[in-house]
């Protein structure tokens, strides 16, 4: 633009004082090529114009993950990250059973309902300008609690039983259920005890005493 000169419109912010007549330019916000602009009239600067704006072509779509485990029955989000602006976002093929992508945000997201193998999907983020692309590993397993002490792992739904005689000198069981967490497999409480075998050959000889003092009192009577 040429240098104003003569009657002005001041500048206001990214726009620069212009003459009388002339267009105030300034770059366009951002994901947009191009310029928008002011109408200097009567010594200030109209409304913002933004019909010499155009979208660029979005690139770098990506979910972090090319590859991505979900377990079934949890809540699932994954968002994807770009470069400038996506209108619209599209996946193929159709996502496992429960789960959706946002069509305007690009997320991932829902409940998988069932198992799915690894499978790739290519997912689309597109604007009037053009279309990025990318590709995802995606598969969705069962639940299932990890190795917690002497609790090995177990399935969700399932539950693990532990027999005290191992750790030798004990004797008794522990039960744990292992269910479906927020994210994952989670275990409950335990339920039983370990006693060891010296605990329990006290106990059995005081209860014999006070068996005998009883027949004892009894006797004496």
């Amino acid at each position: 633009y040429c240098k104003a000169s003569g009657a002005l419109c001041p500048a206001d912010g990214a726009f620069p004082a212009v003459a009388a007549g002339q267009l105030s330019p300034a770059a366009c916000d951002y994901g947009f090529d191009g310029y928008k602009y002011r109408e200097c009239v009567d010594g200030a600067l109209g409304e913002v114009h933004t019909d010499r704006c155009v979208p660029k072509v979005p690139v770098n779509l990506q979910y972090g993950s090319a590859a991505m485990e979900l377990v079934r029955d949890t809540f699932v989000r994954r968002s994807p990250t770009y470069d400038f602006l996506i209108a619209r976002f599209s996946v193929e093929p159709a996502l496992p059973r429960g789960l959706a992508l946002n069509e305007t945000t690009g997320a991932i997201e829902g409940v998988p309902l069932e198992l799915a193998e690894l499978q790739t999907y290519t997912i689309t983020g597109e604007n009037e300008a053009g279309a990025a692309q990318t590709q995802v590993l995606l598969s969705v397993r069962a639940g299932y609690c990890r190795v917690d002490g002497f609790f090995g792992t177990v399935d969700v739904g399932s539950e693990f039983v532990y027999d005290c005689s191992l750790q030798g000198g004990f004797v008794g069981t522990q039960r744990r259920k292992c269910v479906i967490g927020e994210t994952d497999g989670e275990w409950q409480e335990v339920e039983g005890r370990c006693v060891s075998v010296i605990t329990v050959v006290l106990v059995l000889i005081v209860a014999v005493l006070i068996i005998i003092v009883i027949i004892l009192l009894l006797v004496k009577m």
